[in-house]
């Protein structure tokens, strides 16, 4: 089980759940290119079904799997903060395997980043550089985009290509959307019974009823599930899980919870613990006009300079969160390390979490309209701050300033 974190090819013999959309995306895919139509699927569901683990756990070694010849290649990237330097990530790697693939599949996960980190002349280059590969009649690249369903209505901020199609036109096709439904019964019991099969791991009797029932009480609790199993798998007293322990845990809703507590109440002193509380809320896009609140990834160094003087806290708090999965680290080839919230379900499901957002609301607005012009400045830097503009500013350096 993997917690929070989201399957990757390397766990793959784990995964379990997802044939039939499995199935769909390869055969859609397999269709785009018969039909020579571009090979860009987007692969959208609410958050919290398991769009990311199905693609990486599934799809993707299923295909490498079947291209014993090796023709096949796959790159995974998210737009970050720069969708520009996503997409010139994919060419480079295109650049080294395009001669050699007969089918390279470019997966960019949390494709909704275009729009939260308001970098619109970035998203657009993206997408369009994406669609223009998936578009080339000789081209091996075909792109699977993982995207939350809430954001598809702003798909019709992109124009795609000079005809004047927009993304949403695309990201609505049938032909290029496999949509990604919570699981049935059936489904989340493969995903529960069937790793621990793999592992020579048994499970009491009445378990298994038992999460499906609570999954099925709260839609978007997969990765709630997950978590809680892996939580059990870790404690558990020999070969197997029981309904005692899972209950103890506080079953799915709580279990998450509990955890996160946890992990902030065996910090050391309360100044850890507010370290805690300005590293959390750091890695938040805090939704506006009823926009749901997403993930935010960060370069780690950005956050050590950030907490100066406190920078030992910051690592341990930083080791101890990690290591519990409550964040994940990460980083692109010769890229910066980067830390992000594991998954959503985080921000959704730790009450204490959800109440440092709604605290720090306003700071967070600010703060992200600042660095929206400085992001813009960034790209042209004749893109300079009026009277009214810079009095903002310097309100939020005199409001904030250990935040910028």
């Amino acid at each position: 089980y993997q917690g929070l974190a989201a399957f990757k090819p390397e766990h793959a013999r784990f995964f379990f759940g997802r044939e039939r959309e499995i199935r769909e995306v390869m055969d859609d895919l397999d269709a785009l290119v018969e039909k020579k139509l571009p090979r860009f699927l987007v692969v959208s569901g609410a958050s919290g079904t398991g769009k990311s683990s199905m693609v990486l756990g599934g799809v993707i070694p299923r295909w490498k799997s079947a291209a014993r010849d090796g023709g096949f290649a796959f790159f995974s990237v998210t737009p970050g903060a720069s969708p520009e330097e996503a997409l010139a990530k994919v060419r480079a790697r295109l650049e080294i395997v395009g001669d050699v693939s007969r089918r390279f599949v470019v997966v960019v996960d949390q494709f909704e980043e275009v729009f939260t980190h308001r970098d619109p002349a970035g998203a657009t280059a993206l997408v369009r550089g994406l669609w223009a590969l998936a578009s080339e009649p000789d081209s091996p690249v075909c792109v699977i985009a993982t995207l939350r369903v809430d954001f598809l209505a702003r798909c019709n901020e992109i124009i795609v290509e000079d005809t004047g199609l927009r993304f949403d036109k695309v990201a609505c096709d049938p032909a290029h959307q496999v949509l990604v439904a919570q699981m049935s019964p059936e489904q989340l019991r493969e995903t529960i019974e069937k790793p621990a099969e793999a592992a020579g791991i048994t499970l009491e009797a009445g378990l298994a009823d038992t999460v499906i029932r609570d999954v099925e009480a709260a839609p978007g609790a997969l990765p709630l599930m997950s978590h809680a199993l892996y939580l059990l798998w870790k404690s558990r007293e020999g070969n197997a899980l029981t309904l005692a322990a899972y209950k103890a845990l506080g079953s799915v809703q709580g279990a998450l919870d509990a955890h996160a507590e946890e992990q902030l109440k065996a910090l050391p002193d309360d100044t850890s613990r507010a370290v805690a509380r300005r590293l959390m809320v750091s890695l938040v896009h805090a939704g506006t006009a009823g926009a749901p609140d997403t993930r935010r990834r960060r370069d780690v160094s950005e956050l050590r300079a950030m907490f100066g003087s406190q920078s030992e806290r910051f690592e341990a708090v930083l080791g101890r969160f990690v290591a519990a999965r409550l964040l994940v680290t990460g980083g692109g080839e010769g890229g910066a390390e980067t830390v992000e919230v594991a998954h959503e379900a985080l921000v959704r499901s730790w009450k204490r979490f959800k109440g440092w957002i709604d605290e720090d609301r306003v700071k967070l607005a600010q703060l992200a309209q600042v660095e929206l012009w400085v992001r813009e400045w960034k790209a042209r830097p004749d893109a300079l701050l009026g009277d009214s503009q810079l009095g903002y500013v310097a309100e939020v350096e005199k409001a904030h300033a250990d935040e910028l």
